[in-house]
């Protein structure tokens, strides 16, 4: 009887020991799927940084254009 309960302990062991480690492979896949959406976040927000200094130029000249063609 009592190999019976050994037995089922160690296999009841072997379970935990699996499902932390799965666990473990879990948070790190998400740990680099959040590291790989903050850099995308990062370079999409310096893309869209530099688009709008560009319009802001763009604007700001096309303003002054009309201000000389109406005087």
């Amino acid at each position: 009887m009592q190999g019976d309960s050994s037995k089922w302990q160690v296999n009841f062991e072997d379970i935990q020991s699996r499902k932390i480690l799965e666990i473990h492979e879990a948070v790190k896949v998400l740990n680099q799927n959040y590291l790989f959406l903050q850099k995308d976040s990062k370079d999409k927000y310096e893309i869209l940084s530099g688009q709008i200094a560009s319009n802001a130029s763009v604007f700001s000249s096309q303003i002054k254009d009309m201000k000389h063609f109406t005087r």
